[in-house]
């Protein structure tokens, strides 16, 4: 398993470079948001290693104080993170144009910290956290000459899918994790079933309609099926789409 700041920084990336174009932006950061969804350990993970890369500190006692309550929650969860590994390798191994492999310190010492039960000795994790602890004590720096700051949308992400998450139904969760996990031949036969379900239905109330108005909005929604490619989130639009005509 790579370490976890390798991912933090992947999904960092893939966000920061593609935010210029919107679609693009607008696309990726769904993929990423429904991955967060999938994996309560992996929202936490991310929160956290925001946490210690942006809090800053008057003194290094409180600053030790919050490592080690960081470095203790992450690693009683450690173990939780590998079921959601594939699907985080699914995302950047698509997006491999828009990932960046930067070196960020404070990753790398707490990804020792949390992951590596073979630290040589007390003094090598006193000194980890000694590396961390200067970064996190004194005033915040400013970011000049970015056009988005990629922190800034990594704790967007970390803030938003409690809104977002909470109000899915256990039905609906149920579905996103079907879906997060289908490969792209199971994706590519599911939705062409469910693609055909759907115009089958809408075929059925089209037959009944009596009402001009109706009709034509049937109409435009079947169009807008038959134009639909297979992706995840467009077999998540399906699903709901046959849903509200049931």
């Amino acid at each position: 398993m790579k370490s976890f700041g390798y991912y933090k920084n992947s999904l960092d990336s893939i966000l920061t470079n593609s935010y210029e174009d919107k679609d693009e932006f607008k696309k990726n950061f769904h993929v990423v948001m429904g991955t967060m969804k999938y994996s309560r350990t992996l929202r936490e993970f991310f929160h956290l290693y925001n946490e210690v890369e942006q809090k800053k500190f008057d003194s290094t006692e409180e600053s030790h104080k919050f490592i080690n309550e960081v470095v203790s929650i992450l690693r009683e969860k450690r173990s939780e993170l590998k079921k959601v590994i594939p699907i985080l390798e699914g995302v950047i191994n698509s997006r491999l144009g828009l990932c960046e492999n930067t070196e960020n310190e404070i990753y790398e010492n707490l990804d020792k910290l949390v992951f590596f039960d073979n630290t040589k000795n007390i003094s090598e994790r006193i000194q980890l956290k000694e590396n961390i602890s200067k970064s996190m004590v004194g005033k915040k720096s400013k970011i000049v000459n970015k056009s988005v700051n990629p922190k800034i949308l990594s704790q967007i992400l970390a803030k938003t899918y409690n809104s977002e998450y909470n109000n899915l139904s256990e039905s609906e969760k149920d579905t996103l994790k079907e879906t997060l996990y289908m490969d792209k031949t199971t994706l590519i036969e599911s939705f062409s079933k469910l693609s055909e379900k759907t115009l089958t239905e809408i075929n059925g109330l089209l037959s009944e309609a009596k009402d001009d108005n109706l009709s034509s909005k049937l109409v435009e929604v079947k169009n807008s099926v038959r134009l639909m490619s297979p992706s995840k989130k467009n077999y998540l639009e399906l699903k709901q789409l046959l849903s509200d005509l049931n």
